[in-house]
């Protein structure tokens, strides 16, 4: 028995339009119209993901009620903008002026320039403040995917490699 992609997004989006209220999970088989067995399979997998709550089974006593419901994170998944998760997991990543200088006058004293150019440049890169300094790395940053041949090759290298 497999996963069933569209039970589980017929479930999350049945849940959210009774939210913050739970169900039972036979009433819950009845509105999808899923075999007991097939929903709870489901159900599980989404609670092992933290997308829904509730304590249920194939073996539970059959006179128990067994409640379900979505959770915030189940909510923001099927949510068209990602929620609020996407909102709160925002990851920003600063750096320091110094450490983008200091890259941008490394790479300069290594390229294969006149020592005059170099020298001019290093004083112009020195001399910037902060916001000249964002525009530049923007710039540079921009420029260097246009030129960078293999762009979409290396992108897609990088990311495997960092997750």
């Amino acid at each position: 028995m497999e996963n069933d992609r569209e039970l589980q997004k017929k479930t999350l989006t049945y849940l959210k339009g009774i939210y913050p209220g739970r169900c039972d999970v036979k009433q819950l088989a009845v509105e999808m119209h899923a075999v007991g067995a097939h929903l709870l399979r489901n159900l599980t997998y989404l609670r092992e993901h933290d997308l829904v709550t509730g304590s249920f089974s194939v073996s539970r006593d059959p006179r128990q009620l067994s409640l379900v419901g979505i959770t915030a994170k189940g909510i923001d998944f099927i949510e068209a903008d990602g929620g609020l998760s996407a909102i709160l997991g925002v990851v920003t990543v600063r750096l320091h002026a110094d450490t983008v200088r200091d890259l941008i006058l490394a790479q300069i004293e290594a390229a294969d320039a006149e020592s005059s150019v170099k020298e001019q440049l290093k004083a112009t890169v020195t001399n910037l403040p902060a916001k000249g300094l964002e525009a530049m790395v923007t710039r540079l940053a921009q420029e260097g995917l246009t030129r960078l041949p293999n762009a979409m090759h290396w992108l897609q290298a990088f990311v495997s490699s960092a997750t």
